[in-house]
């Protein structure tokens, strides 16, 4: 059974292009550095940790998978990095490498990036822990009320 948690209710998914399933879909250390999507936050949260799930291939070469927090989805202008994980080689299906940040919060209407630098091999999810402020939505600017 499927239980919504605080990551269901604080973002949505941002595809990188059409037909794209963006950060939700395994991500290839091998192939060439780039964006891998965004997370559109939907409410304010504190980001308190990173992951890397491997899945897929083991990884034989040093990558490192970006965290970066952006003020407009989309747009790199004003960008901040949240934190990066550099994946080392030997890592097996089924580890997951982590870091513990700040915490760094994030506002309604921003987006959480993620983006890599090739490796030689690897495969695996990039997430991230985060846990949804608990005071009143009024305080939030980008949260605008339905009022019909």
């Amino acid at each position: 059974m499927y239980t919504i948690g605080p990551f269901d209710l604080a973002v949505a998914n941002i595809p990188v292009g059409a037909g794209d399933a963006g950060p939700l879909e395994e991500l290839d250390l091998s192939i060439a550095s780039g964006d891998h999507g965004e997370y559109l936050c939907l409410r304010r949260c504190s980001i308190k940790r990173l992951f890397f799930g491997v899945s897929g291939v083991a990884t034989l070469g040093s990558s490192t998978v970006v965290f970066k927090k952006r003020l407009q989805p989309f747009s790199a202008s004003g960008e901040s990095v949240i934190g990066t994980l550099v994946v080392p080689a030997g890592l097996n299906p089924g580890q997951v490498l982590f870091k513990s940040i700040g915490p760094i919060e994030i506002n309604a209407g921003e987006s959480i990036q993620i983006s890599w630098t090739q490796g030689t091999a690897g495969q695996g999810h990039a997430r991230f822990e985060l846990e949804p402020h608990t005071e009143s939505f009024a305080n939030e600017e980008n949260l605008i009320e339905d009022e019909s």
